[in-house]
């Protein structure tokens, strides 16, 4: 055999072959000329009645030899608008088959009719079988079936009658599709015939999933042609949230996909009539402007037109074949004087124009405006959101290769470029403007003469070892002052360069005597001292010293004079304006603290001596952290472990899954936080920013919200195991489509937070941002490397069928259970007013306890034992600063940067009264305890502070004197002449009583600045070491309130596009908010304050409090386009069906992560367990109402419209 031949017989043998299998499975082949022949006959109907060539040219251009003839035209009032439709049929008894045609919409009053009357009105529709009985086939559309039963009496029912062995040839264009494919099911279903072809041009959308399932097994030779982005076939819109709920518009296969000039076409889903491969992937948008013109043309011919427009003489058909064979059409302009007078056709170079195009075109651009607007209420996202399933799943292993990719990318810039780390409090945690920036550098430049610098302090407390004995007089007080003495002059390193040890004395500068003060006061009190203000005496001299900070527990007698001082302090303080001297004193602290061991662990020794300073509590602090990360670890284990749980308990519900694959999916689910967090933190890392306390809980973040997200995904791909699917990639399509709308409402406080980069305060800024990355890379990698992986590991079924009543249900007793308490609860829920009060009350409650008075006594605070494990000795040096020190005398230092002239009467009784309200505040000390130059000037003159003016000749033998010359430090001055002097900055030292806590100090703060922020000439600036932490506290408060406002307002803009009705929206708005307000509010009533270590925790359970309300609010209210008339109790249970177990699930993983820190010794991570606690228990309760709620709402409020839906 020649090979060409041979290769002639195979592909003989496989068309044999493969003819014979399309004959035996009923699989029907498309072929494009039967189309086009189709189309002649659909064209053909465009006709006016009394046009019998026109009509017969068109049959016999597609049938030359079957000697067909028209049997009947009809044409009849479809609408109450009496808008005519048409028809006609031919018979050819030479080959035993019928042509029924049915023109399409024929004016844009019956476009408007057929679009806007009936656009979404589906009734139930039953039909009559061959053996009588009455069965109910689904929903159609009212306006079609109505069109169709016009025809159907007189026209087509006489004619299929008696011709049962007769082949039907069924067509139609736009309308008059939809009135074949009703018709060619009507003849099929009472068995006039089975022996029908449809073929429909520009098809709307007829019936319901039910009716497309009958449809296509009582009339499996049919196609419906679409061209490109014709938007016909795309009305009435679909339900993108759940395409096959009963009742809502469906396509029947098998759609045949043009591209727009006709060369090429797609075979679509043969199962499927929305098939997302075919024109449904194409968006309102893409219709265009060609949207009208692609309707009206189909195989490059104006229907309408192309059968209408005829003569005896020149013929549109077959005009239209002689184009197609190479000759060019003859140029007219026809009229025909039997057309319907409703328009005229203007033949225009190629384009033609008519009044109904007008009308069409119209039409559509109105669906267009219409579509825009209903993508607040359409879920225009629920089909969007559904390509992006079906683009990972198309590619599984590719996107999860690139997805591995870039986690492997991100590790590696952070091992290439370590983070930076500042766990100081110095910078970033405050506005650039605020009040302690200026204070602190008042402080150094009046310390340093304007150099750069930043402060060091460091306390030593003692303390006798006998509780009977004092520390200011015998063995105690020596041994301090020896004690002292030795430390000053220890040394901290050799200098090479300078070839000599560095002591303290090389790194205090001015500072260096600040205690002298009490040791030459102990000195010169030969008849004791009194406390806090003792007099002492020199030689004629009578001086006064301010020993009320030095000494604490102080017994006194009647005349003030010391008895018993149980404890001592003494301040070092320096300044440093290199990293070199940095290091130098904390270095020196080290030796200090290494004497200060030494000392305690003698014997002999009769003080115990507590070091507090910097690195100690450094130091403590890291070994808190550490401590409390333990029991973090512990928490991410035990979260794991109940995923597993979950997992296994979804794999139990649904009858699905395999141990090994749970454990594939679980692993996967892990990953996705990982991946998140890496490359969220690499481009955090990339862009500068540095690993801050804030920084402590955003993984956990990373771990909360992927967690949710995967368990989202998995139930919805499990519980939706019964959709109808093709492929793998289309089940995850219709996975993506329901479920990812509501995530992505849960996660839009993400762009809120990378938007808040720009809150004026840096390292909430930066947090922010960085807590916002991570929620948006959850979802990228949910979607594109759990979502293919779960595709691969739990592969969907594919070609499951179309439901049918013949289907077997497969028992899942575990779901019958649960579908059996989810029934009694909805019935509950739906029924019992006792409910409905009680989560209204609940509600009140809330808004008024925790809202309203907790929320108003929000506070900022920390106490650093918070942050310490309980047996570690620096406790104790926390314990004696904040419950000895600030309470018993607590100082603030005022520096005056433009000090008035003292001479000068009025500007001197300014500054007085400057000082005249600070005595005032509530807690000062008496005014002979502050400690200010003009005190001790007014002794040494013999003046008072209180005369009109002060006489400054004398001010340069004062600062000279032996004992007073020490305000030289406290002072600053220059001399215009030998005695006139001009006062150019002075510190004036105020002391307080009662401070307790940071909180009491911001508050004390703030009412000193309000003072001299009155009198702006002096340029007054209170300060204390603690004053940068004091406006930390001020502002932290403002920042859980203003981020955590835009991030759910943010969330409430997205959720009213995505859910597209405002009072759903209002109303998961609200309780988010409430949520969060909630917990804020009670743990503020339970004494737990905001700071900057909890305070990004508070942004995440801000940023989680969507989480818990928002599905069950989307939902609902989707349930109500699923089916429309649906009653409250089902809108529930549909509700629950699809997010109650993965909420739970979630909330129960979130509820573990900080669970164990409730048995951890640091205190500040047992307040965030229990704020997470309170946050879980909260959020059940407050999604509970939120269901009771959304039942309680009338229907019309949460319909399928914007805002209010028109009742049935």
């Amino acid at each position: 055999m020649e090979p060409g031949t041979k290769s002639i017989t195979i592909i003989f043998v496989f068309y044999l072959i493969s003819s014979l299998f399309c004959s035996v499975s009923g699989y029907v082949l498309y072929s494009e000329v039967e189309a086009e022949d189709f189309l002649n006959l659909a064209a053909a109907a465009y006709a006016d009645s009394s046009n019998i060539t026109a009509r017969q040219s068109c049959i016999d251009i597609s049938f030359p030899t079957d000697e067909f003839h028209v049997l009947m035209v009809m044409s009849a009032p479809c609408d109450k608008r009496g808008n005519q439709c048409q028809a006609f049929i031919a018979i050819s008894d030479l080959t035993n088959q019928v042509i029924i045609s049915f023109r399409g919409t024929n004016s844009g009053g019956q476009l408007l009719s057929e679009f806007g009357d009936g656009l979404e009105d589906y009734i139930p529709y039953t039909e009559v079988d061959g053996s009588n009985n009455t069965v109910h086939v689904g929903h159609v559309n009212v306006y079609f079936l109505d069109a169709m039963n016009q025809m159907w009496e007189d026209m087509v029912e006489p004619t299929t009658r008696n011709r049962q062995n007769y082949t039907y040839l069924i067509t139609g264009h736009s309308l008059g599709g939809a009135m074949a494919t009703l018709t060619a099911f009507r003849i099929s279903f009472r068995q006039f015939s089975n022996k029908i072809k449809v073929h429909t041009f520009g098809e709307p959308r007829v019936g319901d999933i039910v009716f497309a399932s009958y449809f296509t097994d009582m009339v499996p030779y049919s196609f419906r042609v679409v061209h490109h982005s014709d938007p016909i076939p795309h009305l009435p819109p679909l339900n993108v949230d759940n395409e096959s709920a009963p009742g809502m518009p469906y396509h029947h296969p098998r759609e045949i996909w043009y591209n727009d000039d006709f060369s090429s076409y797609v075979l679509c889903s043969d199962v499927n009539g929305e098939d997302w491969s075919c024109s449904d992937k194409l968006r309102f948008w893409n219709y265009g402007s060609k949207g009208a013109y692609r309707h009206t043309h189909y195989f490059n011919h104006f229907v309408s037109e192309y059968g209408s427009m005829g003569s005896p003489e020149q013929k549109m058909c077959q005009c239209a074949i002689k184009a197609e064979l190479g000759e060019p059409p003859p140029s007219y302009s026809l009229s025909s004087p039997k057309k319907n007078a409703s328009y005229t056709i203007h033949l225009i170079g190629s384009r033609i124009r008519s009044i109904p195009t007008i009308f069409l075109r119209l039409t559509i651009l109105l669906d267009n405006v219409m579509q825009t607007l209903k993508a607040m209420r359409k879920m225009i996202l629920g089909p969007s959101l559904g390509q992006l399933g079906s683009i990972a799943g198309s590619r599984p292993w590719l996107w999860i290769s690139l997805s591995l990719l870039i986690g492997a990318m991100s590790f590696s810039s952070l091992l290439l470029n370590p983070p930076k780390t500042e766990f100081g409090f110095e910078l970033g945690y405050t506005t650039a403007d605020a009040p302690s920036i200026l204070e602190m550098r008042a402080q150094r430049d009046f310390f340093t003469d304007g150099k750069e610098g930043n402060p060091w302090y460091q306390a030593l407390f003692a303390e006798p070892r006998d509780s009977k004995k004092s520390m200011h007089e015998g063995k105690e007080y020596n041994e301090l002052k020896a004690f002292y003495r030795r430390i000053k002059n220890l040394t901290i390193r050799y200098d090479e360069t300078l070839g000599k040890d560095i002591t303290y004395y090389d790194l205090c500068g001015s500072t260096c005597n600040l205690n002298e003060l009490l040791f030459t006061t102990e000195e010169w009190s030969f008849f004791g001292m009194k406390y806090p203000i003792t007099h002492l005496s020199y030689v004629f001299l009578s001086y006064v010293s301010n020993i009320g900070k030095h000494f604490y527990h102080v017994r006194t007698d009647n005349t003030s004079k010391l008895l018993n001082a149980n404890k001592a302090m003494l301040v070092f303080m320096a300044f440093y304006q290199t990293k070199e001297v940095k290091s130098d004193l904390t270095l020196y602290e080290e030796v200090v603290q290494y004497a200060v061991d030494d000392y305690n662990s003698r014997g002999n020794s009769s003080l115990i001596l507590t070091l507090h300073g910097e690195r100690g509590m450094s130091s403590a602090v890291q070994q808190g952290m550490s401590h409390a990360f333990e029991y973090l670890g512990y928490g991410v284990a035990l979260s794991v472990i109940v995923l597993f749980g979950v997992l296994l308990f979804f794999s139990i519900l649904f009858s699905q899954l395999t141990i090994f694959r749970i454990i594939f999916i679980w692993i996967c689910a892990m990953v996705v936080p990982l991946l998140a967090f890496i490359t969220a933190f690499s481009i955090y890392n990339f862009l500068g920013y540095s690993i801050t306390p804030l920084t402590i809980f955003t993984p956990f973040l990373a771990l909360m919200h992927g967690f949710y997200t995967v368990i989202m995904l998995t139930h919805t791909w499990l519980s939706d195991s019964e959709l109808r699917r093709d492929s793998r990639d289309e089940h995850l399509l219709e996975v993506f489509a329901t479920c990812m709308p509501s995530l992505i409402v849960t996660s839009s406080p993400a762009a809120a937070l990378i938007v808040c980069l720009v809150y004026p305060i840096a390292n909430y800024a930066a947090v922010s941002f960085l807590m916002g990355l991570i929620m948006s890379f959850v979802i990228v990698f949910s979607v594109f490397f759990f979502s293919p992986a779960m595709l691969i590991i739990c592969p969907a079924q594919d070609f499951t069928p179309l439901p049918t009543g013949n289907n077997k249900e497969v028992v899942k007793p575990t779901l019958k259970k649960v579908e059996s308490l989810r029934d009694c609860y909805c019935e509950h829920v739906d029924r019992s007013k006792c409910v409905k009060v009680v989560a209204v009350v609940f509600v009140l409650v809330l808004l008024v306890v925790p809202v309203y008075f907790g929320c108003t006594s929000l506070e900022g605070n920390l106490d650093y034992r918070q942050l310490l494990r309980p047996d570690n000795p620096r406790n104790y040096g926390v314990h004696l600063m904040s419950d000895v020190v600030w309470p018993t005398w607590f100082s603030i230092m005022f520096f005056v940067n433009k000090p008035p002239t003292f001479s000068n009467p009025r500007e001197y009784g300014r500054f007085k009264s400057m000082i005249a309200e600070i005595e005032e505040i509530d807690g000062k000390l008496p005014s002979d305890t502050d400690m200010v130059w003009i005190n001790d000037f007014c002794r040494h003159t013999g003046t008072k502070p209180t005369d009109d003016s002060l006489n400054m000749t004398q001010f340069k033998s004062f600062i000279e004197d032996f004992i007073y010359k020490s305000w030289k430090d406290g002072v600053k001055y220059e001399f215009i002449n030998d005695t006139t002097p001009v006062i150019t900055s002075m510190l004036h030292i105020v002391s307080f009583q009662g401070t307790k806590s940071l909180a009491d100090k911001a508050r004390l703060f703030e009412k000193c600045r309000a003072i001299t922020n009155k009198y702006p000439e002096f340029k007054t600036t209170p300060f204390d070491t603690e004053i940068g932490f004091a406006d930390i506290i001020l502002q932290v408060p403002l920042v859980v309130a203003v981020i955590p406002l835009v991030s759910i307002t943010t969330m409430f803009i997205v959720s009213t596009i995505i859910i597209g009705n405002l009072s759903v929206a209002i109303l998961n708005f609200f309780f988010a908010g409430l949520l969060y307000a909630s917990t804020i509010g009670t743990v503020s009533l339970l004494e737990i304050n905001v700071n900057p270590f909890n305070a990004a925790f508070f942004l995440i359970i801000a940023a989680m409090s969507p989480s818990y309300t928002t599905h069950f609010c989307y939902y609902y209210q989707q349930a109500m386009r699923i089916k429309p008339r649906a009653a409250k109790r089902d809108r529930m249970n549909e509700m629950l069906r699809k997010c109650f177990f993965p909420c739970i699930s979630s909330i129960l993983c979130a509820f573990c992560v900080f669970l164990p820190c409730m048995f951890s010794d640091i205190d500040i991570f047992i307040a965030v367990a229990f704020t997470n606690i309170v946050f879980c228990i909260l959020g059940v309760l407050i999604a509970f109402c939120a269901q009771v709620f959304l039942n309680m709402l009338p229907d019309m409020f949460t319909g399928t419209h914007w805002f209010c839906s028109p009742q049935s």
